[in-house]
Protein backbone atom coordinates (compact mmCIF):
# COMPACT_ATOMS: atom_id res chain seq x y z
CA UNK A 1 0.00 0.00 0.00
CA UNK A 2 1.03 3.56 -0.61
CA UNK A 3 -0.78 6.79 1.00
CA UNK A 4 -1.83 9.37 -1.37
CA UNK A 5 -3.07 12.54 -0.33
CA UNK A 6 -5.39 14.14 -2.84
CA UNK A 7 -5.89 18.02 -2.42
CA UNK A 8 -7.81 21.01 -4.43
CA UNK A 9 -8.89 24.12 -2.86
CA UNK A 10 -12.56 24.53 -2.80
CA UNK A 11 -12.50 20.76 -3.59
CA UNK A 12 -11.47 16.97 -2.82
CA UNK A 13 -9.09 17.09 0.30
CA UNK A 14 -8.98 13.28 1.84
CA UNK A 15 -6.17 10.79 2.07
CA UNK A 16 -6.24 7.36 1.39
CA UNK A 17 -3.79 3.85 1.30
CA UNK A 18 -3.61 3.51 -2.41
CA UNK A 19 -3.25 -0.40 -3.26
CA UNK A 20 0.08 -1.06 -5.03
CA UNK A 21 -0.25 -4.91 -6.17
CA UNK A 22 -3.47 -6.93 -6.46
CA UNK A 23 -3.16 -9.09 -3.55
CA UNK A 24 -3.62 -4.95 -2.02
CA UNK A 25 -7.00 -4.80 -3.72
CA UNK A 26 -10.39 -5.86 -2.03
CA UNK A 27 -13.23 -7.71 -2.71
CA UNK A 28 -15.26 -5.22 -4.68
CA UNK A 29 -12.14 -3.87 -6.49
CA UNK A 30 -11.44 -6.71 -7.84
CA UNK A 31 -14.42 -7.46 -9.19
CA UNK A 32 -15.10 -3.81 -10.36
CA UNK A 33 -11.23 -4.51 -12.76
CA UNK A 34 -12.78 -7.67 -13.97
CA UNK A 35 -15.88 -5.91 -15.03
CA UNK A 36 -14.15 -2.94 -16.56
CA UNK A 37 -12.31 -5.28 -18.16
CA UNK A 38 -14.98 -7.07 -19.87
CA UNK A 39 -17.37 -4.04 -20.72
CA UNK A 40 -14.56 -2.21 -22.18
CA UNK A 41 -11.59 -4.44 -23.28
CA UNK A 42 -10.01 -2.26 -25.74
CA UNK A 43 -9.78 1.15 -24.18
CA UNK A 44 -7.42 0.41 -21.07
CA UNK A 45 -6.66 4.58 -20.34
CA UNK A 46 -10.78 4.85 -19.42
CA UNK A 47 -10.82 1.94 -17.49
CA UNK A 48 -7.97 3.66 -15.64
CA UNK A 49 -9.55 6.40 -14.59
CA UNK A 50 -12.61 5.02 -13.86
CA UNK A 51 -11.02 2.27 -11.75
CA UNK A 52 -9.17 5.50 -9.79
CA UNK A 53 -12.19 6.89 -8.89
CA UNK A 54 -14.35 3.62 -7.65
CA UNK A 55 -11.03 2.84 -5.27
CA UNK A 56 -10.88 6.24 -4.05
CA UNK A 57 -14.59 6.46 -3.51
CA UNK A 58 -14.81 3.14 -2.31
CA UNK A 59 -12.22 3.71 0.37
CA UNK A 60 -13.03 6.72 1.80
CA UNK A 61 -16.30 5.21 2.49
CA UNK A 62 -15.02 2.60 4.20
CA UNK A 63 -13.45 4.94 6.60
CA UNK A 64 -16.94 6.99 6.76
CA UNK A 65 -15.51 9.57 4.78
CA UNK A 66 -18.68 10.17 2.17
CA UNK A 67 -17.53 12.34 -0.73
CA UNK A 68 -20.13 14.77 -1.69
CA UNK A 69 -22.20 13.71 -5.48
CA UNK A 70 -20.01 16.24 -7.99
CA UNK A 71 -16.59 15.35 -6.18
CA UNK A 72 -15.40 13.90 -9.15
CA UNK A 73 -16.26 16.91 -11.58
CA UNK A 74 -14.48 19.58 -9.29
CA UNK A 75 -11.11 16.70 -9.34
CA UNK A 76 -8.60 18.17 -11.50
CA UNK A 77 -7.81 15.48 -14.15
CA UNK A 78 -4.73 16.78 -14.44
CA UNK A 79 -3.80 15.98 -10.98
CA UNK A 80 -5.08 12.18 -11.71
CA UNK A 81 -3.10 12.28 -14.91
CA UNK A 82 0.03 12.30 -12.57
CA UNK A 83 -0.64 9.87 -9.99
CA UNK A 84 -2.53 7.11 -12.39
CA UNK A 85 0.76 5.61 -13.01
CA UNK A 86 0.13 3.97 -9.35
CA UNK A 87 -2.26 1.55 -11.35
CA UNK A 88 0.37 0.11 -13.64
CA UNK A 89 0.82 -2.94 -11.83
CA UNK A 90 -2.70 -4.07 -12.93
CA UNK A 91 -1.56 -4.13 -16.47
CA UNK A 92 2.16 -4.80 -15.76
CA UNK A 93 1.31 -8.89 -13.64
CA UNK A 94 -1.90 -10.08 -12.40
CA UNK A 95 0.15 -11.26 -8.64
CA UNK A 96 -2.93 -12.17 -7.65
CA UNK A 97 -3.00 -15.12 -4.84
CA UNK A 98 -5.39 -13.99 -2.04
CA UNK A 99 -8.53 -16.19 -2.75
CA UNK A 100 -11.16 -13.31 -3.35
CA UNK A 101 -14.33 -15.95 -2.71
CA UNK A 102 -13.61 -17.99 0.61
CA UNK A 103 -16.83 -19.54 -0.08
CA UNK A 104 -19.75 -18.71 -2.79
CA UNK A 105 -23.34 -19.14 -2.86
CA UNK A 106 -24.69 -21.15 -6.51
CA UNK A 107 -27.86 -21.59 -5.96
CA UNK A 108 -28.75 -21.87 -2.13
CA UNK A 109 -25.34 -23.85 -1.99
CA UNK A 110 -22.52 -22.35 -0.38
CA UNK A 111 -19.66 -23.70 -1.76
CA UNK A 112 -15.91 -23.78 -0.39
CA UNK A 113 -13.28 -22.29 -2.57
CA UNK A 114 -9.77 -23.26 -2.82
CA UNK A 115 -7.17 -21.97 -0.39
CA UNK A 116 -5.32 -18.94 -0.82
CA UNK A 117 -2.00 -19.23 -3.47
CA UNK A 118 -3.24 -22.76 -4.46
CA UNK A 119 -2.25 -24.25 -0.92
CA UNK A 120 -4.28 -26.99 -1.10
CA UNK A 121 -4.99 -27.62 -4.50
CA UNK A 122 -4.03 -31.35 -5.58
CA UNK A 123 -1.91 -32.58 -9.04
CA UNK A 124 -5.85 -33.45 -10.23
CA UNK A 125 -6.98 -30.35 -9.88
CA UNK A 126 -4.48 -28.78 -11.42
CA UNK A 127 -4.18 -30.83 -14.44
CA UNK A 128 -8.11 -30.82 -14.89
CA UNK A 129 -7.50 -26.46 -14.11
CA UNK A 130 -4.75 -26.08 -17.01
CA UNK A 131 -6.69 -28.09 -19.86
CA UNK A 132 -9.64 -25.93 -19.25
CA UNK A 133 -6.71 -22.77 -19.01
CA UNK A 134 -5.82 -23.10 -22.18
CA UNK A 135 -8.84 -23.92 -24.09
CA UNK A 136 -10.14 -20.46 -22.74
CA UNK A 137 -7.31 -19.03 -23.72
CA UNK A 138 -7.76 -20.04 -27.48
CA UNK A 139 -11.52 -19.59 -27.53
CA UNK A 140 -13.07 -17.84 -24.50
CA UNK A 141 -16.28 -18.98 -23.14
CA UNK A 142 -18.38 -18.53 -20.40
CA UNK A 143 -19.03 -22.65 -19.88
CA UNK A 144 -15.39 -23.06 -19.96
CA UNK A 145 -15.18 -20.54 -17.10
CA UNK A 146 -18.10 -22.24 -15.24
CA UNK A 147 -15.96 -25.44 -15.61
CA UNK A 148 -13.25 -23.44 -14.10
CA UNK A 149 -15.15 -22.56 -11.07
CA UNK A 150 -17.01 -26.16 -10.48
CA UNK A 151 -13.86 -27.27 -9.64
CA UNK A 152 -12.22 -24.39 -7.56
CA UNK A 153 -15.98 -24.56 -5.68
CA UNK A 154 -17.21 -27.43 -4.27
CA UNK A 155 -19.56 -28.64 -1.16
CA UNK A 156 -17.80 -28.91 1.61
CA UNK A 157 -17.06 -32.58 2.28
CA UNK A 158 -16.36 -33.11 -1.15
CA UNK A 159 -13.52 -34.68 -2.72
CA UNK A 160 -12.57 -33.69 -6.75
CA UNK A 161 -10.59 -37.47 -7.16
CA UNK A 162 -10.49 -40.25 -4.75
CA UNK A 163 -9.06 -43.85 -5.73
CA UNK A 164 -11.61 -46.21 -4.92
CA UNK A 165 -11.15 -50.12 -5.62
CA UNK A 166 -8.12 -48.66 -7.27
CA UNK A 167 -9.57 -46.74 -9.75
CA UNK A 168 -9.48 -43.01 -9.96
CA UNK A 169 -13.38 -41.46 -9.30
CA UNK A 170 -13.29 -37.82 -10.49
CA UNK A 171 -15.94 -35.50 -9.36
CA UNK A 172 -18.09 -34.74 -12.09
CA UNK A 173 -16.86 -31.25 -12.65
CA UNK A 174 -18.97 -31.27 -15.75
CA UNK A 175 -22.35 -31.64 -14.88
CA UNK A 176 -21.70 -29.22 -11.50
CA UNK A 177 -20.90 -26.59 -13.84
CA UNK A 178 -24.05 -25.52 -15.02
CA UNK A 179 -25.26 -23.20 -12.07
CA UNK A 180 -22.42 -21.50 -12.44
CA UNK A 181 -23.49 -20.21 -15.62
CA UNK A 182 -25.97 -18.02 -13.71
CA UNK A 183 -23.20 -16.11 -12.14
CA UNK A 184 -22.58 -12.94 -13.62
CA UNK A 185 -19.86 -12.86 -16.28
CA UNK A 186 -17.23 -10.37 -14.09
CA UNK A 187 -17.87 -13.10 -11.02
CA UNK A 188 -16.49 -15.99 -13.23
CA UNK A 189 -13.62 -13.86 -14.90
CA UNK A 190 -12.74 -12.37 -11.67
CA UNK A 191 -11.98 -16.33 -10.29
CA UNK A 192 -10.45 -17.01 -14.03
CA UNK A 193 -8.32 -14.19 -12.46
CA UNK A 194 -7.10 -15.62 -9.27
CA UNK A 195 -6.47 -18.53 -10.83
CA UNK A 196 -4.04 -17.15 -13.32
CA UNK A 197 -2.02 -14.98 -10.83
CA UNK A 198 -1.96 -17.90 -8.21
CA UNK A 199 -0.80 -20.13 -11.79
CA UNK A 200 1.97 -17.24 -12.58
CA UNK A 201 3.04 -17.71 -8.67
CA UNK A 202 4.39 -21.40 -9.25
CA UNK A 203 7.89 -20.59 -11.26
CA UNK A 204 9.03 -18.05 -8.31
CA UNK A 205 8.46 -21.02 -6.12
CA UNK A 206 9.63 -23.28 -8.00
CA UNK A 207 12.19 -22.26 -10.62
CA UNK A 208 14.36 -24.67 -11.47
CA UNK A 209 11.43 -26.97 -12.48
CA UNK A 210 10.42 -24.22 -14.83
CA UNK A 211 13.55 -23.82 -16.02
CA UNK A 212 13.05 -26.63 -17.64
CA UNK A 213 15.27 -28.36 -20.57
CA UNK A 214 15.75 -25.51 -22.58
CA UNK A 215 14.09 -27.11 -25.72
CA UNK A 216 10.39 -26.28 -24.91
CA UNK A 217 9.11 -23.47 -27.03
CA UNK A 218 7.24 -20.88 -25.07
CA UNK A 219 5.17 -19.48 -28.09
CA UNK A 220 3.63 -22.72 -28.32
CA UNK A 221 2.00 -23.41 -24.78
CA UNK A 222 1.16 -26.96 -24.09
CA UNK A 223 -2.20 -27.88 -22.44
CA UNK A 224 -0.75 -31.29 -21.03
CA UNK A 225 2.41 -30.13 -20.17
CA UNK A 226 1.36 -30.64 -16.60
CA UNK A 227 -0.18 -34.20 -17.33
CA UNK A 228 3.44 -35.26 -19.03
CA UNK A 229 5.13 -34.08 -15.90
CA UNK A 230 2.50 -36.61 -13.64
CA UNK A 231 3.32 -39.52 -15.78
CA UNK A 232 7.36 -38.62 -15.74
CA UNK A 233 7.29 -38.74 -12.36
CA UNK A 234 5.12 -41.57 -11.11
CA UNK A 235 7.33 -44.57 -10.04
CA UNK A 236 8.85 -45.77 -6.50
CA UNK A 237 9.39 -42.61 -4.59
CA UNK A 238 5.83 -40.54 -5.87
CA UNK A 239 3.69 -43.63 -6.29
CA UNK A 240 1.58 -44.55 -9.43
CA UNK A 241 -0.04 -41.49 -11.84
CA UNK A 242 -3.13 -41.66 -9.94
CA UNK A 243 -1.68 -41.22 -6.87
CA UNK A 244 0.23 -38.48 -8.11
CA UNK A 245 -3.49 -37.26 -8.95
CA UNK A 246 -4.72 -36.66 -5.46
CA UNK A 247 -1.41 -35.51 -3.83
CA UNK A 248 -0.84 -31.65 -3.14
CA UNK A 249 0.62 -30.40 -6.17
CA UNK A 250 2.75 -27.75 -3.71
CA UNK A 251 4.26 -31.11 -1.81
CA UNK A 252 4.82 -32.47 -5.95
CA UNK A 253 5.88 -29.54 -6.95
CA UNK A 254 8.39 -29.33 -3.93
CA UNK A 255 9.96 -32.94 -4.82
CA UNK A 256 10.56 -32.01 -8.35
CA UNK A 257 12.18 -29.01 -7.98
CA UNK A 258 14.42 -31.08 -5.41
CA UNK A 259 15.06 -33.39 -8.04
CA UNK A 260 15.41 -30.36 -11.10
CA UNK A 261 18.10 -29.09 -8.66
CA UNK A 262 19.73 -32.04 -8.55
CA UNK A 263 20.09 -32.95 -12.22
CA UNK A 264 21.40 -28.93 -12.59
CA UNK A 265 24.34 -29.41 -10.34
CA UNK A 266 25.55 -33.17 -11.60
CA UNK A 267 24.85 -31.60 -14.73
CA UNK A 268 27.28 -28.77 -14.00
CA UNK A 269 29.61 -31.19 -12.63
CA UNK A 270 30.14 -33.23 -15.95
CA UNK A 271 30.21 -30.05 -17.76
Amino acid sequence: MVTINLYQAKGIDIQIEFPSCWNDLDHSEIIEICKLQLLNPTNKEDNRVSFFFFIIETRCKQKGNFLKSDWKEKTDLEIVSQILYLLDFIYNENNLTQQLHKTLEVEGKILIGLENDFENITCGEFECLEILFHEFNDSPSAEVLAKMCAIIFREKGHQFQEIINEKLVTYDFDEKSKPFLNLKAWILYSIYTWYCGCRLNLPNKFPTVYEGDGTSSKSDPDALAFTKCIHSGAGVKNGTRNQIRITPLLEYMFEMEQEAIKVKELNAKND
